[in-house]
Formats: C-alpha cells, structure tokens, sequence
C-alpha cells in the first residue's frame, strides 16, 4: 500500500484514499491470499492431481478480484514485496510467472505464453516470463514465452517482447510513427530534421 502511494501522483499522498477506492490494489491483496492457498493445496497434494477445496478456493478468489478489478492473476503465480499495479485493467499474469520485487505495472500488461498448446499437447519446462527486480512496465505491454527481463529494466508502451532483455535495459517501441499535420495536407515533425524523427517514433 504504501508503495503504491508514494509511486502513483494520482493517490494524493494518502495510504487511506488508496485503500478504499483502489481496485488495482485489492486485486493485488486478494492475489496474496489466493497465493497462500494455492501453495498450502500444492503441499497437501504433494504433486499428484487431485481435486482440492483449497486449490479451488484460491481460483474463485482470483477469479472475483478478476471480475471486480479487471486484473487476472493466477493464484501460481509468484509476486515479489512492494509490487504495484497501477490501473490494471485488462492484465494478465500467468502461472508461472515470477516477478521480483518493486515492480510497477501499468494498465493491459500481458504476462503470459506463446502459444495455446505445447509439442504433441503437452508442455514441457517454463512457459511464462520471469521479471526481476525493480521493472516498470507501461501500458498495453505484453511479454510472452519464457523471456527473462533482468533487473531495472524499463519497457515503455506498446513494446512486445519474446526474447531476454538484459538487466538495466530501456524498451522503446521505433515502429509506429506519429504524425501532426497543420493545414491540409502538411505533415510536420517527420522531414525536418533527424531529432523531429526520433521524438516522432
């Protein structure tokens, strides 16, 4: 909570506001608790696939403060202290994800897999992302399959990523070009000069 508070502008400075009008935080909450049970249902399975009240306890969590907050996380996977989702809306966080501590997401952060089905149907070792400590990640990115992102990386809107990134990398999307006209036809900030072109991109 406290966190989220002195990383976000828009929570006025005060753990209390955050609290009560969060849902990006209660998401985060019930994920803690849901993680609790789904580890105390995988010890009590000791491996084997059995159909466990704890386990499903901890899915219906996940799946209300997905309902309520539009952040799906499954219960697997691991989040590391003093995490934060800021907005959320339409995250997602795989099972085997692991993310590490101080990490701050943005709004449609998809952690997740590259495909639906693995070799013959079945999957075989990681499938899902492993993120280290201190990543910020902005909205609408998605990193999929099992990429490592090393420590404070910083990946900016839009990026789409399926290869490692090393520790201390900065992620820029180059490939969508935005462009103002003036008049009627002009484009500006594109041919004048070659700073125009690289804030353009």
């Amino acid at each position: 909570l406290y966190a989220l508070v002195a990383r976000d502008p828009a929570a006025a400075s005060s753990p209390v506001y955050a609290y009560e009008s969060y849902l990006s935080f209660r998401a985060l909450v019930a994920h803690r608790v849901a993680h609790a049970l789904h580890q105390a249902a995988a010890a009590l399975s000791q491996g084997r696939q059995v159909d466990n009240g704890i386990a499903i306890a901890a899915r219906c969590i996940a799946e209300a403060a997905k309902r309520d907050s539009g952040v799906e996380i499954h219960p697997a996977a691991v989040i590391g202290s003093r995490a934060v989702i800021d907005h959320g809306y339409g995250t997602v966080i795989g099972e085997q994800v692991r993310i590490g501590s101080d990490c701050y997401l943005l709004q449609s952060v998809v952690l997740g897999s590259r495909s639906i089905r693995g070799s013959r149907g079945q999957w075989a070792g990681r499938r899902h992302p492993r993120i280290g400590d201190r990543v910020e990640m902005a909205g609408n990115v998605s990193v999929y399959g099992p990429v490592t992102i090393g420590d404070d990386c910083r990946i900016e809107s839009g990026a789409r990523i399926t290869t490692d990134v090393p520790s201390g990398s900065r992620i820029r999307v180059i490939s969508v070009l935005q462009v103002m006209t003036t008049g009627a036809t002009t484009p500006r900030g594109l041919a004048e000069d070659v700073d125009g072109i690289e804030e353009a991109v």
